[in-house]
């Protein structure tokens, strides 16, 4: 059997053996468990303790027409639906349960992230409680998953700056890419994932080239940190800005209107007093 198939189906909490039994009863439904034991090569008792537990999950059913119960897993797509329903209730119920507790007061620090789902996930967390401004430095592969959350910031009317690696595409932001950005993809062993938000937080992730490792990755809540990352991003997007333009030989007034109006667009939307002032706070 496929190890990365059973590896799978373990993420969802299968032992190694009921994966094994399900991807038996995938490629032959409707059997005994007499006849599953022979399949996979493993003792009758222990197999048909395994097919009891799926019964129980939920991820198999058992035709009882026959003179010996024969057992037929569900689709793959319709026992992921029933988990991911569950999830639902039970987040809903545990989200309830602890509300009344209230949130957790977090200290200013530097937080480390360790895994990719952790990064997306603080990402969205970011962008949705974004005030005003969302600066991203990020090659492509992030994007998919933080689309959405980045569109409805900008139909809030929070001001989106990405630094794109790939002439990435999104209706109401302001994009910075130059021509020849594939060049980054050979002269470094991974790409990253950088993001500011209100010069309030900052998140920093460097991804291996295997895109799912996560060689480096903090966020930090620190203002003064989040003010240097904020200005730091400002500059460099206004000097891309110029770049592009000088590559394209555009006219030196053009440059000077267009510098004028990233200026001023950071200066409508910037916060950083209040945000570093809140530094003293503490």
């Amino acid at each position: 059997m496929n190890e990365t198939e059973i590896s799978l189906l373990m993420d969802l909490g299968f032992t190694n053996l009921e994966a094994m039994i399900y991807i038996a009863l995938l490629k032959e439904p409707n059997i005994t468990g007499y006849r599953v034991s022979k399949v996979i090569g493993k003792p009758v008792p222990n197999t048909y303790k395994a097919l009891e537990s799926l019964q129980n999950k939920g991820a198999i059913v058992t035709d009882q027409t026959q003179k010996s119960k024969a057992y037929t897993p569900l689709p793959i797509t319709e026992y992921l639906d029933q988990l991911e329903q569950g999830f639902h209730q039970k987040r809903k119920k545990v989200e309830k349960a602890l509300e009344k507790i209230g949130e957790p007061d977090i200290d200013y620090g530097i937080f480390k992230l360790d895994s990719l789902e952790q990064v997306i996930t603080r990402t969205r967390t970011m962008i949705d409680g974004a005030q005003n401004t969302i600066f991203i430095d990020s090659f492509p592969s992030p994007f998919p998953q933080i689309r959405e959350s980045l569109q409805r910031a900008i139909s809030e009317g929070k001001l989106v700056w990405i630094r794109s690696y790939d002439s990435y595409e999104l209706a109401g932001a302001e994009v910075f890419c130059l021509e020849d950005e594939q060049r980054y993809t050979e002269l470094y062993p991974g790409t990253w994932h950088n993001i500011v938000v209100d010069s309030k937080q900052y998140l920093m992730c460097f991804l291996g080239k295997k895109r799912e490792e996560v060689v480096e990755a903090f966020w930090t809540n620190n203002p003064y940190l989040g003010l240097t990352a904020f200005n730091s991003s400002v500059q460099e997007f206004q000097v891309i800005r110029l770049i592009e333009m000088l590559l394209k030989e555009e006219p030196h007034e053009k440059m000077k209107m267009e510098l004028a109006r990233l200026h001023k667009l950071v200066s409508d939307n910037n916060r950083t007093k209040e945000f570093f002032s809140s530094l003293f706070k503490k």
